[in-house]
């Protein structure tokens, strides 16, 4: 097989070889002599002494030997190396999934195939190619050792992830596909500041300019109506002239749109005419279209959103119930999901409602409570996560009771358990007070751990509602639920097959979108050499050409020198 040159800038001594053939083309100009009889001029040999005159290349036995010597000199610095019988190598590949992969999934393999394939197949005579993403799943796109069908299934692959740390997920696959042999190259389009060590970086990017949609907002105005509000932006650093559409509703509207500038435009959603019309999507686009297309449409929906339902006795603490009901989409209702109320000690019964919160009440016989600024310490849960206690006046309601089964306690003051959440079947839940206080509705953080606990509560509920999402957001739904990565309308279904969410992701990350800093290259190619160093062998003869090449050059230095 023929060699891998480790040194390609060894092949500049092959400047050498026209830098000879001038020399031999430079004589001196022969003197005019006139001479009456034959015998009396000197015998002379065809070659002329060198000089500064530019003549017609004469061949010489010296100017072929002090080639050879170049030619021979030129092997060596070359450094070739050949491949070792039966190597083998294995190149993992990791794709970047972020969206902004987008505008050079097409040509992102083709570059591959030109700046480093060739030089893997000089690495080894089998290569096991492992395609895979940085998207945290360990199960490759392609494993095998074609490359027609690893470059068929990169083809195949959509980028859409948001903004995220690639390197950590590089480092990962590393250790999930070790091995010495193995030759990790990271495809994003951009070079990192820092790369894994014995990890190539293969950026396939290049600054474009774009513009399209990143952000929705749908309010009500005064009357009710339904009012959609988007922002534009051009990442480019000149004014672009662009055209936006409501699909079958606004006709193209021309905008001239600021360099690296954003221009917000909104109009009315249109209104449902019948009940089948409730659950309709409405696209909006940018003409021209641009290299990066996830921005250049923008689809949602028609918001419904999802009611909390609660109901509050009359002896609950003051301002609780107003409270809740000025939180978003909550209202009064005979028919509750949550249910507000007091008692005497934890509730031994299991709840009516998915969620409840409960007051305990103070003993009349203990008098009136003592409010002071206690120390809180709170557990590690979602509830209660980030909320600041410090200066929260508040009195115990009871020093010492029996915990209930399946709680766990989310705040204390002092020793004495302050909340307390239970867990029951169906996942239904009990939000229990221990303290209580004058300023329910004027502190921060017991405001925000009623408002976590009621939207736990809706997201628990069955009720079916719409809205609009941007890609890979949590949704508001029991569990961990996320919106499609890929733009578009989606739906989720309950366990019995009904639909509890209507909804639509648009993309709306402007870090994906800004191309100025994408670039192009090979970074890191120590690893490549690593492994072409690991499946080859130096040249055993470099010593018998170093040799050669001295002895061509001083054969040709001797003939240069006794020519007359």
């Amino acid at each position: 097989m023929f060699p891998t040159f480790t040194q390609p800038l060894g092949f500049i001594a092959l400047a050498a070889i026209p830098l000879l053939v001038l020399i031999y083309c430079l004589r001196q100009k022969l003197k005019k002599r006139e001479a009456t009889t034959l015998f009396l001029v000197p015998a002379s040999t065809r070659e002329t002494p060198a000089g500064t005159r530019l003549t017609r290349w004469e061949n010489a036995a010296s100017f072929w030997w002090q080639v050879l010597a170049a030619l021979l000199i030129t092997w060596v610095l070359t450094e070739p190396r050949f491949l070792l019988k039966n190597s083998s190598a294995r190149v993992l590949v990791v794709l970047d999934e972020s969206a902004s992969m987008q505008a050079f999934k097409a040509t992102a393999p083709e570059i591959f195939r030109r700046d480093l394939l060739p030089r893997f197949e000089q690495s080894a005579e089998r290569i096991e190619w492992i395609l895979c993403t940085d998207g945290g799943a360990h199960t490759p796109l392609y494993h095998g050792d074609s490359v027609n069908d690893f470059f068929a299934a990169w083809k195949k692959f959509e980028p859409f992830a948001g903004t995220h740390d690639a390197l950590a997920a590089v480092e990962k696959l590393r250790k999930f596909f070790p091995g010495e042999n193995t030759a990790v190259v990271f495809v994003s389009d951009k070079i990192p500041e820092t790369l894994p060590p014995g990890t190539l970086c293969l950026a396939v990017g290049k600054p474009i300019a774009n513009a399209g949609f990143c952000g929705l907002t749908i309010s009500h105005d005064a009357r009710g109506n339904a009012i959609w509000r988007v922002a534009i932006q051009n990442y480019a650093e000149t004014p672009v002239e662009i055209s936006w559409t409501l699909e079958n509703f606004i006709r193209p509207q021309k905008l001239t749109i600021p360099a690296r500038g954003n221009v917000v435009v909104q109009n009315t959603v249109p209104p449902a005419t019948n009940e089948s019309e409730e659950m309709q999507a409405f696209t909006l686009k940018i003409a021209p279209g641009d290299a990066f297309p996830l921005d250049d449409t923008l689809t949602f929906v028609r918001p419904q959103p999802k009611i909390l339902r609660f109901a509050a006795d009359v002896k609950t603490p003051p301002g609780i119930a107003k409270l809740i009901e000025n939180f978003d989409d909550c209202e009064n209702s005979a028919n509750p999901q949550l249910r507000i109320f007091e008692h005497d000690v934890p509730p031994d019964f299991a709840p009516g409602t998915p969620g409840e919160i409960v007051f305990l009440k103070r003993p009349k016989t203990r008098g009136k409570p003592t409010f002071r600024v206690g120390e809180y310490t709170s557990a590690p849960d979602a509830l209660i996560d980030g909320l600041a206690w410090q200066g929260f006046v508040a009195a115990a309601v009871k020093q010492d009771f029996p915990l209930p089964p399946h709680s766990k306690i989310l705040l204390w003051q002092n020793s004495v358990p302050a909340v307390i959440l239970e867990h029951f079947p169906a996942g239904k839940t009990r939000l229990v007070f221990n303290i209580e206080s004058a300023d329910w509705t004027k502190n921060d953080a017991t405001i925000l751990l009623l408002h976590r606990y009621c939207e736990s509560v809706r997201a628990r509920s069955r009720e079916a509602f719409a809205g609009n999402f941007e890609c890979g957001e949590k949704l508001p739904l029991a569990g961990t639920e996320f919106a499609p990565e890929k733009p578009g309308v989606f739906f989720k279904k309950d366990a019995a097959g009904k639909i509890i969410l209507h909804g639509a992701a648009h993309f709306a990350d402007v870090r994906e979108a800004d191309f100025s800093k994408a670039t192009n290259g090979v970074d890191g190619e120590a690893a490549l050499r690593a492994l072409a160093e690991r499946n080859t062998f130096p040249d055993p003869l470099r010593t018998v050409w170093l040799l050669l090449a001295l002895g061509a050059a001083l054969l040709g230095w001797r003939g240069r020198a006794t020519a007359p």
